[in-house]
């Protein structure tokens, strides 16, 4: 994270998965698919994340 001084040890995460990309929310099922948030610790100026398949990550991570 180039031209930071600082980066929070933790981040907010919002993940969206599925266990394919066909799956779906439906009348039946609404809730199949859903944002999931959680806390991702281990956060700096430089970190690894590995991501599973079929998702979308989002993370907040509060920098200066």
């Amino acid at each position: 994270m180039d031209g930071t001084k600082s980066v929070g040890a933790s981040a907010k995460l919002v993940q969206l998965s599925a266990g394919s990309t066909a799956a779906i929310n439906s009348i039946f099922d609404p809730t199949r698919v859903m944002p999931v948030e959680s806390t991702v610790k281990g956060v700096g100026k430089e970190f690894t994340r590995t991501l599973p398949g079929y998702s979308i990550e989002v993370l907040e991570i509060a920098a200066q």
